[in-house]
């Protein structure tokens, strides 16, 4: 009996060192666990600074954006009232314009008379003032003063380096082409 005892105290002997021994190996796993949860707490509260930050910054372009949304509306606004009232001009030029037609015709039998009466001084030798022909034959007329003033470049010409000759008759359409041609 004596060996049997023997033979167990050597077990749990055995059984003692070995379970010392998973203890060590268990405390030096639970500090670098500890370690771990360490590193893992500090990038969670750095994720979480991040988060307020981003929300902070959300917030601060989120109110611009607000801003600039109401500018936005307020701007299509304005273009929605000046768009109307564009329509209603156009729409009055539109209706005098059709009412100067109806007058038009009344004016263009006195017109054929002034055309007669223009070949009849010519043909005795007289001459007529050239500011009658100028004036408008109906009651509603659109006038270029560039074209109509003597005094300004009316018939210009402009010459660019490929030899293209162009005959404007408003300064707007010589603009018009030297801006199309420096884009080419």
């Amino acid at each position: 009996m004596d060996i049997v005892i023997v033979i167990l105290l050597a077990g749990t002997i055995y059984y003692a060192y070995s379970l010392a021994r998973q203890l060590k190996i268990f405390r030096q796993s639970k500090g670098e666990f500890e370690g771990l949860l360490m590193q893992l707490t500090g990038q969670i509260n750095t994720a979480h600074d991040a988060i307020e930050q981003m929300q902070g910054a959300a917030d601060t372009n989120g109110q611009v954006l607000n801003k600039l949304i109401r500018d936005g509306q307020f701007l299509a606004d304005e273009l929605q009232m000046v768009n109307e009232a564009s329509n209603n001009l156009a729409n009055r030029l539109e209706r005098a314009a059709s009412s100067g037609r109806g007058s038009a015709l009344s004016v263009d039998h006195t017109a054929e008379n002034a055309a007669m009466s223009q070949k009849t001084v010519e043909q005795r030798g007289g001459s007529q003032p050239q500011a009658a022909a100028k004036e408008p034959l109906s009651g509603f007329s659109i006038r270029d003063r560039e074209v109509e003033d003597d005094s300004g470049d009316a018939n210009f010409l402009v010459d660019d380096d490929d030899d293209d000759v162009g005959n404007f008759h408003s300064q707007a359409e010589r603009e018009l082409y030297t801006a199309l041609k420096r884009k080419s």
